[in-house]
């Protein structure tokens, strides 16, 4: 369960829509105006951040089961 979960938040914060409406929306929230061209910015560099973290998270966890290969 929590992998369909985990997929499907990955999912949608690799999208440049789910940025863009969280960017909007919490722009409006604290009074903030971007240009067209401050938007875009903000949308890549969270697009970068999420892709930090999903190169870093194991698609799968460890199994820690299996005595190491030697």
């Amino acid at each position: 369960m929590f992998d369909l979960i985990y997929g499907f938040i990955v999912s949608r914060l690799s999208e440049r829509s789910t940025w863009a409406g969280i960017i909007s929306t919490l722009g409006a929230r604290i009074g903030l105006h971007f240009t067209g061209a401050q938007e875009t910015d903000a949308i890549n560099a969270a697009l970068a951040i999420v892709a930090l973290v999903v190169a870093f998270v194991p698609e799968k966890p460890a199994d820690h089961d299996h005595p190491p290969l030697v």
